[in-house]
């Protein structure tokens, strides 16, 4: 970016010597530390399994362990050094190659580069930022390849930018193993010879639902979600629901890979994004599920598109795959009602057992309700409450229709929120709430 800022930005002197001589420093100081850094990974590599990042210069700057152990690293990897030199011997000739006019601040009008300037700015940072609803990050390159070659695909030069200034974790070590084992073991050996058939298993997340909207366990008696009160009795149900995160972004790696929220960063967004996780679809692939995520919401939408991919999600369904904009609510995506519906035809094509997740959207601001239903959900305290009201609604259509389905009766459903929302209920309002 500094190269191309000096290259294209309109003045008199580009063509003289000077000015040469600058560009040239500025591309050969660049592309030497971009080199170095994937270099380095070469080595360093096989210890982290991941690419540099902040963190790792980070952890270098402790104590004098870069000083004390720069020597050993030039002893030990000199052959990188001399792999450096002669790829900056390559980009030396090839840059001097490049026909140059020698002054082109007379033979190109001013107006001229005044007018391609913007224009070639704007198609930098279009190149360099990525066309979707969020900068590229790391996370991305997993559209384009399986988990363990992650790595390869990226390079050190991008995830040391993208890291930088983001926030890292450091590990604890509150006990020892076996004292981890006395309080909880999670390992478990169930009975093998058991011979039941392998369960459909749906997840259904409702944006920003919460203990606060559903009567028959907050008992304050509003009744938001007639339907779900009405699952209450059929249903193995855990009163003491906590959100771990506040933001929907958190709540995908918590519920599809028990990835709490530890950091004030998301997961997802993280320099830890493209580690190798394990998650529900992998596990139940390999047991012969078919697996997919569906979200109403434009696809790239809180890089959830790219998240099910690193997951091993089989499927990712989104308001490009729904391809009806009549039902787009103008802001989010496809309305809940008429998306859980298509969701549930579309598991009727998934060969059998299948595991998918249904991510809601229409319980988020602005909370906007179908104008067909616009006088039937009303009344609420708030806008928020009413749409919550057409969640609850959408969910029984999707259920009503998913009854008359082959798969309905060896189907586990499991329903959860994603994160509570606002509260102006001083109850609800503080932490514990």
């Amino acid at each position: 970016m500094p190269l191309s800022a000096f290259e294209i930005f309109p003045n008199k002197w580009r063509g003289r010597p000077f000015y040469q001589l600058l560009l040239g420093f500025i591309f050969f100081i660049l592309l030497f530390l971009a080199v170095l850094l994937n270099l380095a990974d070469v080595e360093y590599y096989q210890f982290t399994s991941s690419r540099l990042s902040q963190s790792t210069f980070t952890m270098l700057a402790y104590g004098n362990d870069l000083q004390q152990q720069l020597p050993s690293f030039l002893l030990s990897y000199w052959y990188l050094f001399v792999i450096a030199f002669l790829l900056m011997l390559l980009a030396g000739y090839l840059y001097k190659r490049i026909q140059r006019i020698k002054d082109d601040s007379q033979s190109i009008s001013w107006i001229k580069q005044t007018v391609f300037f913007p224009i070639v700015v704007g198609l930098l940072i279009t190149i360099g930022r990525g066309t979707g609803l969020r900068p590229i990050e790391p996370i991305n390159v997993t559209a384009y390849t399986i988990d363990q070659n992650v790595p390869l695909v990226l390079n050190s030069a991008f995830t040391v930018i993208k890291s930088y200034g983001k926030t890292t974790l450091k590990e604890k070590k509150y006990f020892s193993k076996e004292e981890l084992n006395e309080l909880f073991n999670p390992i478990k050996q169930y009975d093998s010879r058991a011979t039941l058939e392998k369960p459909n298993i749906i997840i259904l997340m409702l944006e920003s639902f919460s203990v606060e909207y559903i009567a028959s366990i907050n008992r304050i008696g509003n009744m938001n979600t007639p339907f779900l009160d009405s699952l209450i009795d059929k249903s193995l149900v855990y009163t003491n629901c906590y959100a771990n995160g506040k933001k929907s972004i958190d709540a995908v790696p918590s519920v599809i890979s028990s990835l709490p929220k530890l950091m004030e960063q998301e997961f997802i967004t993280s320099t830890y994004s493209t580690n190798k996780i394990e998650s529900l679809p992998k596990t139940l692939n390999k047991l012969g599920y078919e697996t997919s995520f569906f979200h109403g919401a434009t696809n790239g939408s809180m890089n959830f598109d790219q998240f099910s991919k690193k997951v091993d999600f089989d499927n990712y369904y989104g308001r490009t795959e729904y391809n009806n904009e009549a039902d787009f609510d103008g802001t989010w995506g496809i309305f809940d009602e008429e998306f859980f519906i298509w969701s549930a035809k579309k598991m009727s094509e998934n060969s059998k057992p299948f595991f998918s997740t249904i991510f809601s959207l229409s319980s988020h601001p602005p909370y906007t309700i179908p104008e067909k239903h616009k006088n039937k959900f009303v009344g609420g305290e708030t806008e928020m409450h009413n749409s919550v009201k057409y969640t609850d609604y959408a969910i029984r259509q999707f259920f009503d229709f998913a009854k008359k389905q082959d798969w309905y009766t060896n189907t586990l459903f499991i329903i959860t929120a994603d994160h509570t929302p606002g509260s102006g209920n001083p109850e609800y309002f503080k932490d514990m709430g």
